[in-house]
């Protein structure tokens, strides 16, 4: 099993957002689904870092950054 990361949020975070009892059940819940998926994709080197510092995980991460290439939308015809 898969699983797309694009955001570590953190007890902090999850305290300041939700506040108490469900900021406390919220990073739980964050740190403990992270040993779901055999495999993480994370979209950025951020978020790789944070899967592995913050929440532990040790399995299979790749990072596929999420964006835009503006030069080939800049050299695509107008019709």
């Amino acid at each position: 099993m898969f699983g797309n990361w694009h955001e570590v949020w953190g007890p902090e975070y999850w305290n300041q957002y939700l506040g108490g009892f469900k900021g406390v059940i919220a990073s739980w819940i964050e740190k403990l689904s992270v040993f779901l998926p055999d495999h993480i994709f994370a979209v950025s080197e951020l978020t790789a870092n944070r899967l592995r510092k913050q929440l532990g995980y040790k399995g299979p991460l790749t990072v596929i950054k999420n964006g835009i290439d503006t030069k080939v939308i800049e050299a695509t015809p107008i019709s």
